[in-house]
This record gives C-alpha cells, structure tokens and sequence, in this order.
C-alpha cells in the first residue's frame, strides 16, 4: 500500500515494538480500519490498550474499558509525534488514566501527565451515557 498515513502508523507501531519488547502487538486484521493492535503483556496483562488507523487519517487510542481518543489529521507532524508520546507515556507509566464515576456509572476518563508533582489532563474522553442522578456519588479510579 502507498498510502503515507498507513506507512507513517505502521512506523509508529514499529518503534512501539522496539521501545517494549515485554508487549505482543497483536494485529486485528478483522477490525473494519486500515490498520489496529492490541498490547498486552507477555506475563501479565494489566489493562488493556489497542492502537487503530481509521478513515485514513486518524489515530485512535483506547485503553480499558473507558478511555477513547482520537488524533488527527495524523499526516500533520506533530499529531504523530503527540500520539506516540501519548502512548508511549502511558506504557512507560508517565501518564495515568483516571475514569470518573458519578454512582456505578463512568462519564468521562482521562489520559494525565504528571508535571512538577501535580496530576493534569492531557486527553479526555466523554460518557454521554455515563450521566445519573445528580446526587449520585462521585469517585475515581486510577
């Protein structure tokens, strides 16, 4: 294929690989994008993550049950090097994710950065469907 953005993904994951080789890249070649992987540990599999190409020019990134995020136009420079830090922060244990509760119900997860000891979001990803009753209680997960 010719297609640059599949090429540059293709190096990103590539260089994903090099960086940590205790992961399995598995590749989804059922999944209905042009590109998709699942990491897992080889010993324990703690959270999962998956990596997809779709609609040509976006880079998604979804990690556990809640987070999802898209980039793009990923052909401009600094979207692809965002996402593989991104990424690559959360593998190495640089960013964290938190999902926010309202009752038992996730409205909105966070991929953050820690800066000079402080937490702060460098991602979000909305519930429309996590919202309840106001008074419900509030509570996070790390």
């Amino acid at each position: 294929m010719n297609n640059p953005n599949i090429q540059q993904f293709d190096r990103l994951v590539g260089k994903l690989k090099e960086r940590f080789p205790e992961l399995e890249f598995t590749e989804n070649k059922d999944a209905p994008v042009e590109r998709a992987y699942d990491l897992e540990e080889k010993n324990d599999q703690k959270v999962s993550v998956h990596l997809n190409l779709q609609n040509e020019d976006e880079f998604h990134l979804n990690i556990g049950e809640h987070f999802w995020c898209e980039w793009f136009p990923c052909d401009k420079g600094d979207v692809a090097e965002e996402y593989y830090d991104l990424v690559e922060g959360f593998i190495e244990g640089r960013h964290r994710l938190v999902d926010f509760f309202r009752g038992d119900k996730c409205y909105k997860s966070q991929l953050q950065k820690n800066e000079i000891g402080d937490w702060r979001p460098i991602a979000n990803s909305m519930h429309l469907g996590g919202f309840t009753w106001p008074w419900s209680k509030k509570h996070t997960r790390i």
